[in-house]
């Protein structure tokens, strides 16, 4: 389990650690941190597909592609499973970016009367 965990816990992280960090360094605010998670998803969705197009193209399972690292237990070397990574690019940021702004909402609750170090955004 933890070897299917391990680039979500990844992005997990990544999400809660800019969504407190965009604003306390004073880089911005809401509207910066959908950039940065699609990012981030784009990067890692890029990874994993490519992980499945070569476990299809090779016919031999890896990471990506195993059935025991599955929700499911399927096979994971079908272009459906591939495509899916594709269509969490869009969805997950999304996702990602309400999530961060909650928590960023929380952080300047949390920091209120302190102002953000002024960032270098606008320069």
């Amino acid at each position: 389990m933890d070897k299917f965990l391990s680039l979500t816990v990844l992005l997990l992280l990544g999400m809660i650690y800019y969504a407190v960090r965009v604003y306390t360094s004073g880089f911005g605010s809401y509207k910066q941190l959908y950039p940065i998670y699609l990012l981030q998803w784009f990067l890692s969705q890029l990874i994993i597909v490519s992980g499945i197009v070569i476990a299809i193209l090779t016919g031999k399972d890896n990471i990506f592609s195993a059935a025991e690292y599955s929700p499911g237990k399927t096979d994971g070397k079908t272009w459906l499973h591939a495509a899916s990574h594709l269509i969490v690019i869009v969805i997950m940021p999304l996702i990602m970016w309400a999530l961060g702004s909650l928590l960023m909402f929380v952080t300047k609750k949390v920091t209120s009367g302190r102002e953000p170090k002024p960032g270098t955004a606008g320069a």
